[in-house]
């Protein structure tokens, strides 16, 4: 395939607010909420050989002409016959992107409730996130190893609390 842009690059911004307000002299109400759209290119890396140390589990990196003792053929090259040789760490020959596209929302609210003794407290909060993530983890030009990973995820939480009493006693 042909070699893709290199990757280092983001276009990412954000917008968040909140809003506070008092509907009578016994409850407080706080609204928050917010959304971010990053879209992004990963820091390149650079293909090499690896093998394994003798323990087996151990992976090193070896020198771009040193064989693989995991796979024999050409030095440098990994055990699918491929070898980056252009001596740029910051280019690559990847046949398809690295990149990261996602849009993330939230909101939530607030409400404080003076009950005379004791407040009542109530947050709500909502969070809706769609991510997706690719990239071609072989470094190079072949067909071998892709990630694809999708997240479309909706969350919803509540929590209530009730708090009160006087020092040194706190609930």
């Amino acid at each position: 395939g042909e070699p893709v842009e290199d990757g280092g690059t983001a276009d990412e911004y954000s917008v968040r607010g909140q809003l506070q307000f008092q509907p009578n002299d016994q409850s407080n109400v706080l609204l928050s909420a917010y959304y971010i759209d990053a879209d992004f290119s990963p820091t390149p890396y650079e293909h090499g050989s690896v093998t394994l140390l003798p323990d087996g589990v151990t992976v090193v990196s070896l020198p771009p002409d040193e064989p693989n003792p995991l796979c024999p053929g050409t030095p440098g090259a990994d055990c699918l016959g491929y070898q980056d040789r252009d001596g740029d760490p910051f280019a690559q020959e990847n046949n398809r992107p690295k990149r990261t596209d996602m849009q993330k929302t939230g909101a939530s609210v607030t409400i404080d409730w003076n009950l005379g003794g004791a407040t009542l407290t109530s947050i709500t909060g909502y969070e809706d996130v769609d991510k997706l993530y690719q990239e071609d983890a072989d470094a190079g030009p072949g067909d071998f190893i892709k990630v694809d990973d999708f997240l479309d995820s909706e969350q919803w939480s509540q929590e209530l609390r009730l708090a009160g009493g006087d020092a040194p006693f706190r609930w």
